[in-house]
């Protein structure tokens, strides 16, 4: 991922289908340049908070706009992500969501456990 300041970060990701946005840690939402992924409970409630449900309950986290973010060769600009630390036994360090797949088309061949992903013409 591309942060509007410039700075580049790598993860391990998990494509997620069935999750209507996309996760990336907030500590590194703000080395990726987005200060305003640093909330914590404030008396009012800033306008880029969104309230999502996990298997764990609800949450709450910031949403920004990251500049760039990429798989192999397919690029996106300005995807929608929330600014939330996921528990670290998940394994992955950002979830891909139909935020970042809406423009896409995903095909999964189970029976091969693979997948692809495409731009849409």
């Amino acid at each position: 991922m591309k942060g509007k300041n410039g700075y580049i970060i790598e993860y391990r990701a998990v494509l997620n289908p069935v999750s209507d946005y996309s996760v990336l840690p907030k500590v590194d939402a703000y080395k990726l340049g987005y200060t305003e992924a640093g909330y914590t409970e404030f008396l009012t409630r800033p306008p880029n908070l969104v309230s999502f449900a996990t298997g764990n309950g609800l949450f709450e986290g910031p949403l920004i706009k990251i500049l760039e973010a990429s798989v192999g060769p397919i690029s996106l600009q300005r995807v929608d992500f929330i600014a939330f630390d996921m528990n670290q036994q998940t394994g992955c360090d950002v979830v891909l969501g139909k935020s970042f797949l809406q423009s896409l088309r995903l095909s999964i061949d189970y029976r091969n456990k693979k997948f692809s992903l495409e731009k849409e013409q």
